[in-house]
């Protein structure tokens, strides 16, 4: 068939088999990358190999299209004058021709990606402290001092009266990257309950929001429950400054908050000062909650009153409540095999690649 005589409804027909082939061949991939263990990797090889040939195939067949499109280009007039101009039917090919050619260059960043997908096995829920190089954790302590400042700035109240005298601590910072580091760990846990779509996370005592607005960016809700009515606006303007509309502050008292089971992530830093009061939040929190629900409660009189309450510690300050040790261990076993990449609010362009792709970003990889 010559170039003259090839229609754009046979060159299309050719185009839809060669991305058909991709993406079946990305579904085999995907299959087995899904696996935590027993992979084919020869399933997977073989596959690779295939989808190298349709994009061989694909650069052949795009040379073969511009060519006949360049001689189905009509003298058309135009405000400008004459111009040379295809039908609209080879129009709308050339248009995905175009997205082939670019979704087929990732296909060597691509390969890099299935080869972790292949290769990963369970990693730790935390980097052991030892094991952080000294330069990278000077740069983790003044990141987490440049962090310190900016909410200062971003809420620069003092207390108010009103909650000094019922007990609450002013906005206290937990150093933002320990914070981080659970808020990670929390998503991978998350991951392995299957609720990562889902997934509510709320702030005891969110003073300014800062971490509220983190949080964001790994659960599909963020809520902060705040006392004092200055923090209150402070996080009102800061999450309105944002323009997310998936966070929100509640003007409200810890000790008498009523749908801390409406979450999957409560987070604590010790939000009143008296200890009887702390311990009956405590209690409070831990039985109202939904069985399984993430705690994370980052400082030590927590975990020495673990005892007393029904619930049981992962690592480091990172807790689940109403679950027994046994099914603990499993989910960590279970979290522990999905990346941490493990962002909510991140979306991917769809393309040929999607099977792939879709499972490396469920699994933290992506």
């Amino acid at each position: 068939m010559t170039l003259d005589t090839e229609t754009a409804e046979a060159l299309h027909a050719s185009l839809q088999r060669i991305k058909d082939t991709i993406h079946r061949h990305c579904q085999t991939i995907a299959e087995e990358t899904a696996r935590t263990t027993a992979r084919n990797a020869d399933r997977v090889k073989a596959a690779r190999l295939a989808i190298t040939g349709q994009i061989r195939d694909f650069q052949h067949f795009s040379a073969r299209f511009g060519a006949a499109y360049a001689t189905n280009m009509q003298a058309t007039k135009t405000k400008g004058g004459v111009r040379q101009i295809a039908p609209q039917d080879w129009q709308q090919i050339n248009t995905e021709v175009g997205k082939m050619r670019s979704w087929t260059g990732q296909w060597t960043d691509l390969q890099a990606l299935i080869d972790t997908l292949m290769a990963s096995g369970r990693t730790p829920l935390f980097v052991d402290p030892a094991q952080i190089p000294d330069l990278l954790a000077r740069q983790m302590a003044q990141a987490d001092a440049q962090h310190a400042a900016i909410r200062k700035i971003l809420n620069p109240l003092e207390q108010s009266e009103a909650a000094l005298a019922h007990g609450c601590f002013p906005d206290i910072g937990l150093p933002h990257s320990i914070f981080l580091a659970h808020l990670q760990a929390a998503r991978r846990v998350l991951a392995a309950q299957g609720k990562t779509s889902t997934a509510r996370f709320l702030d005891v005592g969110c003073g300014g929001g800062l971490k509220v607005l983190a949080a964001a960016d790994f659960c599909a809700e963020a809520d902060g429950l705040e006392y004092d009515a200055g923090y209150v606006q402070a996080a009102e303007t800061l999450f309105s400054l944002s323009a997310l509309d998936t966070c929100r502050v509640i003007h409200g008292d810890a000790l008498t908050f009523e749908r801390y089971d409406d979450y999957d992530v409560v987070y604590f830093y010790r939000p009143v000062r008296d200890h009887e009061q702390l311990c009956e939040l405590e209690r409070r929190i831990v039985s109202s909650v939904r069985p399984g629900t993430i705690l994370i409660a980052p400082y030590d009189s927590f975990a020495m009153r673990l005892d007393g309450l029904d619930c049981v510690g992962i690592e480091r300050f990172l807790y689940l409540a109403q679950t027994d040790t046994e099914t603990a261990e499993q989910v960590v076993e279970q979290a522990e095999h999905f990346g941490a990449s493990m962002r909510h609010h991140v979306t991917t362009p769809r393309s040929v690649f999607d099977p792939i792709l879709s499972v490396a970003t469920e699994r933290g990889y992506y």
